[in-house]
């Protein structure tokens, strides 16, 4: 069994500042790799965010073309005309984000 003078001397040995400089390369790798996780978790979120607007977007075109075979009648060219409207307003709202 070790002595607690022996339990110092490891701890202390382990523990020491170590005898050389810090690798720079690994440093500058390290970082650089940071750097693109960063922006790839940047770009993912925004594809997200565009989807979800996408879908928004599609999920209302759908129901206004449904809603526009149901009921049919006059509104049916001011519907028609307002659709590619919205689409183009909310994808330019979505990008500009």
């Amino acid at each position: 069994m070790s002595g607690p003078d022996e339990n110092d001397a490891t701890l202390m040995a382990l523990l020491a500042p170590p005898d050389r400089a810090p690798d720079r390369a690994f440093v500058i790798e390290v970082n650089a790799l940071v750097q693109l996780d960063q922006a790839y978790r940047r770009r993912r979120r925004l594809a997200w965010s565009r989807f979800a607007g996408e879908a928004a977007s599609a999920a209302g075109l759908s129901g206004a073309a449904v809603t526009l075979t149901v009921a049919g009648g006059g509104t049916l060219t001011l519907i028609a005309g307002l659709i590619p409207l919205v689409w183009i307003v909310s994808s330019r709202w979505i990008t500009a984000r």
